[in-house]
């Protein structure tokens, strides 16, 4: 993977309009620079994520719901984006992010929301409610009583009382929808956005022992206009940046496929996942929720096992993980 990233770094900056979506050189910086986090090698990752800030390509969008509901797209806060379309007769080339993270049952969206994601009390709790609630959670997070285009979401299949309110486009944005297919939109999904290389910088200048610098770049991700949240002090110890970091990430990042990895990168994904304290107010609704989580096991499932069938045509080259 290193070695195919390293070439990768010799792709273009950017591209005309016709090749938009392609991978560019900063794409294969923020890869790459996420790779030696995975193995800790700080210094490596510094001077990649450095080039992408210094750039001068890059900002943080003011509108922090504009990232999520199609009407802005290829712009300056991604650094890697997938392109989707919509009435071109293929229908899999749209995005079905709005049909399986709508809630269902409240007519939000034309295919119908399946709800196939449906956040936590824990991940309400998340979002900071002092001197002043934070934004994003009314922006990504829908509660009882939310007025969405004046429909009023009531939770009607007894869910955990929240839906996901990121990725939810009903079609009046002007965002193309599938016409026959209407489960697919054209809106864009982007794998990684600026502002994670922000929290990225700031994690790599707090493990080689400069928090209060690190300070700086979380309060930049802090201070999107439309999100304007109170900087953090930058006289934080290390321990307490990197609780910054974790929380920051948690918050800008939900519904993104980022929390999973963050908690095996780290190395607290059974400590986060088997606490009862996290699941005790959605196990009473259904107790098979948190029960699989309970379970996790350190050392074992930060990794999935290599199937047998793999094993097997490998002709003994590849052997099975010990802990498998």
């Amino acid at each position: 993977m290193e070695n195919d990233l390293k070439e990768a770094l010799s792709l273009p900056d950017n591209y005309d309009d016709s090749n938009v979506g392609r991978a560019t050189s900063f794409s294969a910086r923020i890869v790459l620079a996420e790779l030696y986090l995975w193995q800790k090698k700080w210094a490596s990752a510094k001077p990649l994520l450095e080039d992408i800030i210094n750039s001068g390509n890059f900002q943080l969008l003011d509108s922090y719901t504009s990232l999520f509901d199609g009407t802005t797209e290829n712009h300056s806060e991604t650094v890697f984006e997938i392109q989707y379309k919509a009435n071109t007769g293929q229908p899999e080339l749209g995005n079905f992010s709005t049909t399986y993270s709508a809630p269902n049952g409240e007519g939000y969206v034309p295919g119908g929301g399946w709800g196939w994601i449906r956040p936590t009390q824990d991940l309400v709790n998340e979002y900071e409610l002092v001197p002043k609630e934070d934004p994003r959670l009314n922006y990504s997070i829908f509660r009882l009583g939310d007025d969405f285009e004046g429909q009023i979401f009531k939770d009607v299949v007894n869910g955990t009382g929240f839906a996901v309110k990121k990725w939810v486009i009903s079609g009046r944005t002007g965002v193309e929808i599938e016409q026959n297919h209407p489960w697919y939109t054209s809106a864009n999904f982007a794998l990684y956005r600026y502002a994670e290389v922000l929290l990225m910088y700031a994690e790599v200048l707090n493990e080689l022992g400069d928090p209060s610098e690190a300070s700086r770049y979380i309060n930049m991700v802090r201070a999107r206009p439309s999100v304007s949240m109170p900087p953090i002090s930058n006289h934080l110890t290390y321990d307490e940046i990197f609780e910054a970091i974790r929380h920051e990430r948690r918050v800008e990042f939900a519904f993104e496929g980022k929390i999973s990895f963050d908690l095996r990168r780290w190395g607290i994904a059974g400590e986060f996942l088997r606490s009862p304290d996290r699941w005790q107010n959605n196990v009473t609704i259904n107790p098979q929720w948190g029960g699989n989580f309970f379970k996790f096991k350190d050392g074992q499932h930060e990794v999935f096992p290599i199937p047998q069938s793999e094993i097997d045509k490998s002709g003994g080259t590849l052997i099975q993980h010990p802990n498998w």
